[in-house]
């Protein structure tokens, strides 16, 4: 009983400051408070989107146990959801306590996180601006702090006394009231409390049931003393300790930001986005593409897995510095920077630190070799040496090379400065940091030991840890339990007859496979080696998620973009109006399905006396119209520059529904465009010309983002065109980016711990699947036979484009 006695209040005094402890008295106040201490570790991950900004807290639980991760649904899908994939029988019998107690679970090294209700807070905002790509990036600095101060506020609050029923604010005010007379009665009860922790003991440890006669314990209970009630209540106390442990970064790529030799932004026409698609960037495209020919361009393409595109970087920079009105900026920029790494320079007060920036935002510039994990050679010579660089080199009168990218290094290396908000602001003569005396929990600590659990220890000896940025798309694959190739069991068939293709459609629309692919260097083994011949699939990109994996896919500028546009020039401003004619749109797709023959050919209309009774469906089905949806220009899969959106078929037939079907599914038919040249690269099952299957492996969709995750009729239209099934994940539909951010902080967390060079991903999570779509075969000729109509009408309009 005394041991017991001790671990609680060893447990209640655990996370409490020394300076607390000093005497008697406030051990006794402990004691009287709270029976336990609940420690929570927090993730707090910074969502950077185009559209807002967020920030969400998840609770980390260390490793994932595979009992846990199919029964209880914690960190592993929804209760109630059912699995797509679970490797065991939903009817096998849980197993005994003998069993689990002679042979612990299977450990998977799926680190666990689950999102904690309540602690978010999302600020909308527009951070790009369209086609001319440029990052309002003061106010959404300001707004990445204003984010991270609400969610430290909340978990203040968190932080309290509580019984386990949310009672916690009531039982801190009777605790108050009563302090005075338990003070006063404290003697004389110290006694009868140590006998009744003895009994209470002695009975736990004899039986667990309920007592035979209920009732007599508890007339019992109600007939003790008020003083004795008071006490047992306050002995169900626990205490709630938040502790946050890392921050980490999602964003949207690509970005860049001049800073100045303060790493502060120098003006927001000194940044460089994905929206791009300015004349004079159009322009550069086209000068080096003549300059450097179709071989080199393609070799560059296969080294750095992006083509030549206003929205990547290379063309940007030599913009900006041909343009003599942003000479005056230039001289100002000491380096470009991300925006992850400009809120950590800012927050850890090294003014004269070059902040690195991780693999996976630098590869989405167009610059990175995303073989070895270096800025390209002649990217950088062709940035280093255009007239702008050479002419700001000449007017600063600077002999020393130019260095303007920034040092690159893994989303989670351990760098000694990445490991809290320091006092003070080094090399700055009084310079105190702000972030110190704003964030207290985030206070950079030097006297934490190293935690066997990865939850309470940083990487450079404190309890918080900071990471760099990892681009939305990488994030949004791992949060979506497509982390990696990952193989999906389907049906109770083989396990290795599907893959997983995460598709999103918010404000934009990608599709893409994680593939574990390790960092090339001189120290490359002859096995590994043979991974430098990896082909880029023409129309695809590939880009760098950490040292051992690879995002391979394709992206639209405009996704539910498309949609918001289509309301607005359609005046559907309101919900009703707008899910209306979507009403209308989903039962125009349902009947030409339905008049959709086995063969996949449209059945004939019926007709009354040689009078056709409805108009015959086009190869869209829009009642003729067709669109392309390049509204802020095109990437996947031509990358042309200069791309306009259109909209052909008009007639005075034409209604609001017809539009807005078109613009529906011609996000629908570049994906799918997307989609069947990821599956080549994946070895996916294709159609041979002798209409035999070359691989028997089959690809699944796991849909995320908002647009596509409130939109059945997007999702099932999604299924039809890709012939793949499409699942939406209970755990991650919603906040996929924001998830998978926090596994890939939990999964770095926990290796550090066990020091283990496994790789955070390899892990399999079963999908939770809320929502599916199966794919209707029937109208997959349909589908093709609209993608090979968008194809030639944009052929066709391309010519009036300013570049192609």
């Amino acid at each position: 009983a005394k041991q017991k006695q001790s671990n609680i209040l060893f447990a209640a005094c655990a996370c409490i400051p020394q300076s607390s402890l000093n005497n008697f008295n406030s051990i006794n106040k402990i004691k009287r408070t709270a029976t336990a201490t609940i420690m929570k570790s927090i993730l707090l991950v910074i969502d950077v989107g185009s559209s807002s900004i967020r920030c969400i807290g998840y609770e980390y639980h260390g490793l994932l146990h595979r009992s846990q991760h199919q029964t209880t649904g914690r960190g592993g899908g929804a209760k109630n959801c059912p699995r797509v994939d679970d490797t065991s029988s939903s009817s096998s019998p849980p197993p005994s306590s003998s069993s689990a107690s002679s042979s612990p679970p299977a450990v998977t090294t799926a680190p666990r996180i689950t999102p904690i209700a309540g602690l978010s807070h999302t600020i909308p905002m527009a951070s790009v601006i369209p086609n001319s790509g440029y990052i309002r990036i003061h106010d959404v600095l300001h707004a990445i702090d204003a984010c991270i101060d609400e969610l430290l506020q909340m978990i203040r609050r968190l932080n309290t006394y509580s019984d386990g029923n949310n009672n916690g604010q009531q039982q801190q005010q009777q605790q108050q009231r009563d302090e005075e007379e338990e003070d006063d009665h404290m003697e004389e009860a110290t006694a009868d409390d140590t006998a009744e922790n003895v009994n209470d003991t002695v009975g736990d440890n004899t039986s667990a049931n309920t007592p035979a006669n209920p009732a007599a314990t508890s007339n019992a209970t109600t007939q003790q003393p008020p003083q004795k009630q008071r006490k047992q209540q306050q002995q169900q106390y626990q205490y709630h300790y938040h502790q946050v442990i890392g921050i980490g970064f999602s964003t949207f790529v690509m970005n860049l930001v001049g800073v100045d030799v303060y790493g502060e932004p120098v003006d927001e026409l000194a940044t460089l986005s994905y929206a791009c698609n300015r004349e004079d960037v159009v322009w550069q495209c086209r000068r080096l593409r003549d300059k450097l020919g179709p071989q080199k361009l393609q070799a560059m393409y296969q080294r750095t897995g992006a083509p030549l595109h206003p929205s990547y970087a290379l063309p940007q920079l030599l913009a900006f510095y041909a343009n003599p009105h942003a000479r005056p900026l230039a001289k100002k920029i000491e380096r470009w920077q991300s925006i992850s790494s400009v809120c950590l320079h800012r927050w850890t007060g090294k003014p004269n630190l070059q902040m690195p920036v991780s693999y996976s935002e630098a590869s989405w510039t167009g610059m990175l070799d995303f073989r070895r994990c270096t800025w390209d050679e002649e990217a950088v010579h062709l940035f280093e040496n255009c007239r702008g660089i050479v002419q700001y080199a000449h007017d600063m009168e600077d002999d020393d090379e130019i260095d303007l990218l920034p040092p690159l290094v893994d989303y989670d290396a351990a760098l000694p400065f990445l490991f809290g908000v320091p006092r003070a602001n080094e090399g700055v003569e009084g310079g105190d940091n702000p972030y110190w005396e704003r964030w207290p929990e985030l206070r950079s600590a030097t006297t934490a030991g190293a935690g066997s659990d990865g939850c309470s220890r940083g990487r450079g000896g404190g309890g918080l840890n900071l990471f760099l940025g990892v681009g939305d798309g990488a994030a949004a694959n791992v949060g979506s339990k497509c982390g990696r190739n990952s193989i999906t069991k389907m049906n109770g068939g083989d396990s290795d007859n599907a893959y997983r293709v995460a598709v999103t459609i918010g404000t934009s629309a990608a599709a893409r496979v994680c593939l574990p692919f390790q960092l090339q260097d001189e120290t490359t083994t002859t096995t590994a080696a043979s991974q430098r011949d990896v082909s880029i699939p023409p129309g695809l990109f590939c880009y760098r998620v950490d040292r051992d994996h690879i995002l391979v896919g394709g992206a639209l500028t405009d996704g539910g973009s498309v949609v918001e546009w289509a309301r607005s020039l359609l005046n559907l401003q309101t919900d009703k109006d707008f899910h209306a004619c979507l009403a209308r749109v989903s039962e125009m797709y349902r009947e030409h399905c339905a008049s959709t023959s086995a063969t996949g050919i449209p059945t004939p209309p019926p007709s009354n006396g040689g009078v056709t009774m409805i108009p015959p469906p086009s190869s869209s089905n829009g009642g003729g119209v067709a669109m392309i949806p390049f509204l802020s220009g095109e990437r996947s899969t031509g990358f042309r520059g200069g791309a306009k959106a259109c909209i052909s078929g008009l007639t005075r037939e034409t209604t609001p529904a017809h539009i807005l079907y078109a613009c529906l599914e011609s996000v629908i038919l570049r994906l799918g465009r997307v989609l069947t040249l990821v599956n080549e690269a994946c070895g996916g099952s294709q159609s041979s010309k002798e209409g035999q299957k070359k691989n028997s492996r089959k690809g699944i969709i796991v849909a995320s983002g908002n647009a596509l995750g409130r939109n059945p009729l997007w999702r099932q239209m999604l299924a039809d065109c890709s012939s793949m099934d499409v699942v939406v994940d209970a755990d991650s539909s919603s906040e996929g980016s924001s998830r998978g951010v926090a596994m890939m902080m939990a999964g770095s967390l926990y290796q550090r711990a066990l020091r283990d060079p496994r790789s955070t991903f390899r892990f399999e999570e079963p999908l939770a699947a809320a929502h599916e779509a199966r794919a209707n075969a029937e109208g997959a000729r349909r589908w093709r036979s609209a993608l090979s109509a968008q194809e030639s009408l944009i052929d066709a309009v391309s010519t009036t484009w300013n570049d192609v």
